[in-house]
């Protein structure tokens, strides 16, 4: 009888043991990048690009705001689509360098500006309680990725290349707060679409292959 009760007692002992083992293991899964969510955000990335691929086609148009104004709407879909899923450090800046990867050979500043963009917002999601967990957070770093883009783009072309166009109206503040407004506007927009979406397959079941739970 008191060998019955060690073995159970040793049984469940055994049990809890891997219990505990499955939830720090799954804990540290929550925690760090997996491959799924390397290949999730790989793909987001290369949407986006794919899906602004006018961009080269108004990359020399003299007027300030153009180039954001068109490639906004579509990264900030799949940026917020991106975020929705994988809600880790550095999800937001590896998706700008797969961005920025590509941009490198087709205009060189956007490589730089993208990281920038990038890394400011990543350190300012590690800074906030809850990281991207944190829905504000969240909202605004897809909100915020490429309106951040345009003040040192027009640092670069003024004071670094010094060869900022007449026509981008450096001296006419409201075209360039304008234009400012329409690219918040459109990456708003973007990011109400991209959770949306990110909701639905959500609740399909899509993004975590199950419907056991459900994400605001």
């Amino acid at each position: 009888m008191e060998n019955e009760e060690k073995n159970n007692e040793v049984e469940t002992q055994q049990e809890q043991g891997w219990e505990d083992a499955r939830s720090v293991d799954k804990g540290t899964k929550e925690k760090y990048f997996q491959v799924r969510d390397i290949v999730f955000l790989a793909i987001c990335a290369a949407a986006a690009l794919l899906f602004s691929a006018v961009m080269p086609l108004v990359a020399h148009t003299p007027i300030y705001g153009i180039i954001q104004i068109v490639v906004s709407l579509q990264t900030s879909f799949f940026f917020a689509l991106g975020l929705y899923k994988v809600r880790k450090s550095p999800a937001l800046l590896f998706m700008a360098l797969c961005s920025a990867i590509i941009q490198v050979f087709m205009a060189p500043v956007m490589f730089f500006m993208s990281l920038i963009s990038g890394a400011i917002l990543e350190l300012v999601a590690l800074i906030i309680p809850g990281h991207w967990k944190n829905n504000v957070v969240r909202w605004l770093g897809s909100i915020l990725f490429i309106p951040l883009q345009m003040p040192a783009l027009y640092i670069y072309y003024a004071f670094i290349s010094q060869s900022l166009p007449d026509s981008y109206l450096g001296n006419q503040w409201w075209f360039i707060l304008l234009m400012v407004l329409a690219v918040i506007a459109l990456n708003v927009l973007g990011t109400v679409l991209g959770n949306l979406v990110g909701r639905e397959l959500d609740k399909a079941g899509v993004l975590d292959g199950s419907k056991s739970k459900k994400r605001k």
